[in-house]
């Protein structure tokens, strides 16, 4: 699988914007992330163009308005890469029936995952590097139990499980890292913090992700609006 890189940089950044109350001697960065659908995508559902996807009962899937319509993501994630120790989060994680309640997961390395086994057989989990290959594995989990399965991992992986090729959570894990999941259209804010140099790192696993860089100085608040789209991305 190709790799996606950045093509271009978003929207400006906006220091001492108005936004969440400071605290005496730290900073803020908070904002609004959006999505935006593929140009081609969105020519396809106004022309009502078909597609092979092999999916209906002729092999073909008509374009519409609703499938590229990214305002309703539930799973955008900004990430906050900081230059000192954070402690290790937990996410929460249900395979219900055989599928998994997120497609995707945005982790700082060394997080936790909590999963629990919701479906009617016992799941051996493992994390692997799509890059690569290295693997992660975790004890079998019977039906109705729930684990703590930490991350050690970094980079681009999937939780996946033996029993089930089709099983698969995408995970970005990135050292360092705090987290938040939005929906699309939907604000961000890590308060609190001490001046110093930080990423804020905008990601949905299938529209790649934006770094942007901010240094943050004592008694200011800086917005930070990003829109993620695959148009701002290419493939090497």
């Amino acid at each position: 699988m190709k790799k996606i890189l950045l093509l271009v940089l978003g929207p400006l950044l906006w220091g001492c914007a108005t936004g969440p109350e400071i605290v005496k001697g730290k900073g803020n960065i908070f904002g609004q992330v959006d999505a935006r659908p593929h140009k081609e995508f969105l020519a396809k559902a106004q022309s009502g163009a078909t597609g092979d996807y092999m999916i209906s009962d002729d092999d073909k899937i008509t374009f519409t308005p609703e499938m590229v319509n990214y305002d309703a993501l539930e799973e955008i994630y900004v990430g906050l890469i900081h230059p000192d120790h954070i402690d290790p989060a937990e996410h929460v994680l249900t395979i219900d029936n055989d599928r998994p309640s997120l497609r995707s997961i945005l982790v700082g390395q060394g997080d936790v995952l909590k999963v629990r086994n919701n479906s009617a057989r016992t799941l051996s989990f493992y994390l692997i590097d799509t890059a690569s290959d290295d693997i992660q594995e975790y004890p079998a989990l019977r039906p109705g139990q729930t684990a703590e399965l930490p991350v050690n991992l970094e980079g681009s992986l999937e939780l996946g499980a033996d029993e089930d090729d089709a099983l698969i959570v995408n995970i970005l894990s990135v050292k360092n890292l705090v987290s938040r999941q939005v929906r699309s259209g939907g604000l961000y804010e890590f308060t609190g913090l001490d001046p110093g140099t930080y990423d804020v790192l905008f990601w949905f696993w299938r529209l790649g992700k934006i770094e942007r860089p901010v240094v943050v100085q004592s008694g200011n608040n800086y917005r930070i609006d990003e829109t993620l789209s695959v148009d701002r991305i290419i493939r090497q």
